[in-house]
């Protein structure tokens, strides 16, 4: 299903807001994200543009906000997830340049049990969804190196990944 012009368009500006605003600050950025897996299955979302990579919901930490409060923050914000559980599992400290942007993330990775399948993306111009979890070593999802660790069968075990 191909989504909407309006929301195509929405999402490559969303694109170049957070490129413009994120790439040229040259900071560090905390996150936090969301392995949301339920039935052997991952929520993915990427922007609703051919040829975006997909990505693990959450985003950015504010000031003074605990860990997994701003994870039932962002997935608040973003998609309308009833949560079961959440298990810290490992932290990410990401690098890399896009878009002549420099980007540097710390993000930290939770383990998301929903309490049912059912979401609704709630942001403009994005786009959710169940991906088998056997198969994301063949999706393009950002990090690569957080979608080879899913990769592995125990990716439980690991804690801690460098990525350039």
């Amino acid at each position: 299903m191909r989504p909407p012009a309006d929301d195509a368009a929405h999402a490559r500006e969303l694109d170049r807001i957070w490129v413009e605003e994120t790439g040229s600050r040259h900071t560090i950025r905390v996150a936090v994200r969301a392995l949301v897996v339920r039935d052997n299955r991952i929520l993915l979302m990427r922007l609703a543009f051919p040829g975006a990579s997909w990505f693990f919901p959450g985003g950015g930490l504010e000031f003074d906000e605990a860990l997994e409060g701003g994870l039932r923050r962002e997935l608040a914000e973003e998609i309308s997830l009833d949560v079961d559980r959440v298990a810290y599992r490992l932290v990410a400290n990401n690098r890399f340049r896009r878009d002549g942007g420099i980007f540097h993330l710390i993000e930290h990775f939770f383990e998301v049990t929903p309490a049912t399948k059912r979401f609704e993306s709630l942001e403009a111009g994005v786009l959710a969804e169940w991906h088998a979890l056997e198969s994301i070593g063949a999706i393009n999802v950002r990090p690569h190196g957080v979608r080879n660790i899913l990769s592995d069968p125990k990716w439980r075990e690991v804690r801690m990944l460098e990525s350039d």
